[in-house]
């Protein structure tokens, strides 16, 4: 299946629709390996709206598809060690041995893939960003074109904050591992979280959870 066919510029589903929160979501290293070839399509995009006179609906469509995309490629970056720590059937996937009674978690830690992963990590993680600043120009001017805020690169060591006062839930995002409370500087500006549009309970941010309902084909799940 072409990845263009699976890029949804429509308007998000329902948001009545009961949340199921994912438990094989592929580790950060997949996800990032996602992202160039999405940055390909998005760009592609771009420029075909932009190509169209007077086509301001579709260009509306891209810019906010462009948008979602990029905030969810940061909190992918800036929350891959937190996802970890955090996601219980992420750190049990990379165990072996057999499972304790009560359902605790048993077997040993793979040290050495654990390791390993982290290095693949950071190394795809800066080649995606230097991606998205390659693509900055594009990306920036179909965003601009809809009369909406561009979302800038994230620097490499990006790290995220708790916001004073901000609601929090019981677990993290199920993509990116941060959690709700967390905020990252220059891409979570003006965060509006009351009725479901910065949050899904039991599930993780709104974003990350429409990029996962659009993309969860294209990747090798665990």
């Amino acid at each position: 299946m072409d990845l263009g066919d699976l890029i949804d510029l429509s308007d998000p589903p329902d948001k009545t629709s009961p949340p199921v929160r994912p438990t094989n979501i592929p580790p950060p290293s997949v996800l990032l390996q996602l992202f160039p070839r999405v940055f390909d399509e998005l760009q592609q995009a771009a420029l075909r709206a932009k190509a169209i006179p007077g086509a301001h609906a579709e260009v509306e469509k891209v810019a906010e598809s462009i948008r979602r995309t990029l905030k969810v490629v940061a909190r992918v970056v800036a929350g891959r060690t937190a996802r970890w720590k955090r996601d219980t059937f992420l750190s049990q996937s990379m165990r072996i041995g057999p499972a304790r009674p009560g359902g605790k978690t048993g077997g040993m830690k793979l040290s050495s893939v654990n390791k390993s992963e982290s290095v693949k990590e950071q190394q795809e993680a800066g080649d995606l960003l230097q991606l998205w600043r390659d693509r900055t120009a594009v990306f920036n001017s179909a965003v601009l074109s809809a009369g909406k805020r561009p979302v800038p690169p994230p620097p490499d060591d990006a790290r995220a904050i708790i916001a004073p006062g901000a609601l929090k839930a019981a677990h993290a995002c199920a993509l990116c591992g941060l959690k709700r409370e967390e905020r990252l500087t220059r891409t979570d500006e003006q965060v509006e979280d009351s009725f479901g549009e910065w949050w899904t309970e039991h599930w993780g941010h709104r974003d990350c959870q429409l990029f996962w309902d659009e993309y969860k084909q294209c990747l090798d799940q665990r």
